[in-house]
């Protein structure tokens, strides 16, 4: 697999490499582009212009018992190039919007996104392999199958340590999972126009759509941290249906609200939790609380919330043994356990991690993350760290947690699962 740095590197490359041909960049200054239609075996294509240098494709397809169903993308102009943000719904519509933005634009697509890796947004992937141009999307979604012949090169590799990333004049931001578990949102900063995929819901849609991927508890909670996230947004982009503006974050909530039920009020956070957090957030890579597995359960104290069975090894410790593992002062233990009790939480427990050199690295040498939690009777109240390769994302994503309404998005309530 690529390193994070090669593959920035060679996105950068792409996005400054290939150059319109000669007299493209003055036909679209001086006329508009003519409109595109396109239409074959089962499908349409239409292309229209959202802001200055912004086009919103839409592929319709022929779905049984359905009709004609749409599949919305973009293509943004990014310096002498575009960036396609969801391929059309297959290759032949997408090779009709490759030579519409050739002839018309006089531009290459020189990077393209997928949101997730569904076939109407990924589905004209071959035909930008073709043509040499890599069709990214986020590491997570590699919990799908690849598809024959099928590689690596398009990872987005960096969002595996953070939850935003810069793709030229764009921003890509993984809000946890939801429609599946990679699904990322794109947002134009200078045009304010977010476009959230099938992670977003068009207002006349009366159910969550296509869920055979999807995470419920952690879409709800994604929906949380867009609406947070982009507060002064002026357009939003679904992917499927007329675009709108900030109520179809709020109406894909209530969608979501309404399929989860009601859910287990909020633990509160005290003083206590915020004088243990403070204290216990230097020893935060030394020392871990957890219920023994497998597979291992966040119990209280710290360690990392993407355990994968069988590549951390944890073994329970009473306070002077853990005292002599960590080579600390048993008083200092007792008083850490002792913050930790202070709060409330039910139980306190070390547990040390074994044969490690206290980084908490899991599967394939990923750096995880590293969480002060306390177990309250109907969840678990964690202090979040900033330590660590994971995404706060991860909380969601893995533990089911919500951002705190009224704190910041170091504390996160993760409601007991059934």
């Amino acid at each position: 697999m690529s390193s994070p740095s090669t593959i920035l590197t060679a996105l950068a490359a792409t996005l400054i490499a290939g150059c319109p041909h000669p007299g493209g960049l003055e036909q679209a200054a001086s006329e508009p582009p003519a409109p595109l239609t396109a239409e074959g075996d089962g499908w349409s294509l239409a292309l229209r212009e959202l802001a200055p240098g912004v086009w919103l494709h839409t592929t319709w397809r022929e779905l049984p018992h359905v009709g004609p169903f749409p599949a919305n993308g973009l293509l943004v102009r990014e310096g002498d190039g575009l960036l396609m943000v969801d391929t059309a719904w297959g290759e032949a519509p997408t090779e009709q919007l490759l030579a519409w933005a050739e002839l018309e634009l006089g531009l290459p697509v020189v990077g393209a996104l997928a949101t997730h890796r569904h076939d109407d947004c990924y589905g004209g992937a071959p035909a930008l392999g073709r043509r040499g141009i890599p069709t990214h999307f986020h590491p997570q979604d590699l919990a799908q199958p690849l598809a024959p012949g099928e590689d690596l090169t398009g990872l987005l590799e960096p969002l595996y340590e953070r939850d935003r990333l810069a793709w030229g004049g764009l921003e890509l931001f993984h809000p946890g999972a939801g429609h599946s578990r990679g699904n990322l949102t794109v947002y134009l900063p200078e045009q304010g126009i977010l476009f959230g995929g099938c992670a977003v819901r068009a207002t006349d849609a009366q159910g969550l759509g296509n869920t055979e991927h999807a995470t419920i508890d952690s879409w709800a909670v994604a929906m949380q941290r867009l609406q947070a996230e982009y507060p002064e947004l002026r357009m939003v982009v679904p992917g499927h249906g007329e675009p709108g503006g900030p109520e179809l974050l709020a109406h894909t909530a209530a969608l979501l609200a309404a399929e989860l039920g009601p859910q287990p009020p909020v633990e509160p956070v005290t003083d206590a939790h915020r004088e243990a957090c403070a204290g216990l957030g230097p020893h935060w890579l030394q020392i871990a609380a957890w219920e023994p597995g497998p597979p291992a359960q966040l119990h209280i104290g710290v360690g990392s919330v993407e355990v994968m069975g069988g590549y951390l090894d944890f073994r329970p410790m009473d306070e002077l043994e853990a005292a002599e593992a960590l080579h600390e002062d048993p008083a200092i233990v007792g008083a850490w356990l002792a913050a930790l009790g202070a709060t409330g939480a039910a139980q306190a427990q070390f547990f040390v991690l074994r044969g490690d050199d206290g980084g908490f690295h899991g599967g394939m040498g990923i750096p995880l993350r590293a969480d002060l939690a306390f177990r309250h009777e109907q969840g678990t109240l964690v202090c979040a760290s900033d330590h660590g390769a994971a995404p706060a994302s991860t909380l969601q994503s893995h533990l089911g947690c919500a951002p705190i309404p009224g704190e910041d998005e170091g504390w996160w309530w993760c409601p007991l699962q059934e």
